[in-house]
């Protein structure tokens, strides 16, 4: 099975079960941050789209054939409760 390109496995936060995945991409010598995404074959079109825009050549992309990105769209946050007792409370007791 092919690697894509631009993307990297990511587990949940608050230790549970859901997997997601990021897409970055380097530009100048820097890794640019494109989003987290659902699955990994739209982390890789993210990745392909940007690489697009950027002028890239068709060999350095995942679907070289594919255009249309509508697909394209950053997974929703996952929130986590704030620990008790963070750095900044002023409880008196």
């Amino acid at each position: 099975r092919k690697v894509l390109k631009g993307k990297c496995p990511t587990a949940g936060e608050g230790g549970g079960d859901l997997v997601r995945f990021c897409a970055s991409i380097r530009v100048q010598n820097k890794s640019v941050h494109l989003g987290t995404y659902e699955t990994e074959e739209i982390a890789a079109l993210a990745y392909d789209k940007k690489a697009r825009e950027l002028g890239r050549d068709e060999s350095q992309l995942n679907f070289p054939k594919t255009t249309n990105y509508s697909r394209v769209k950053k997974a929703p946050e996952v929130r986590t409760k704030a620990p008790e007792g963070k750095a900044g409370d002023t409880k008196k007791g």
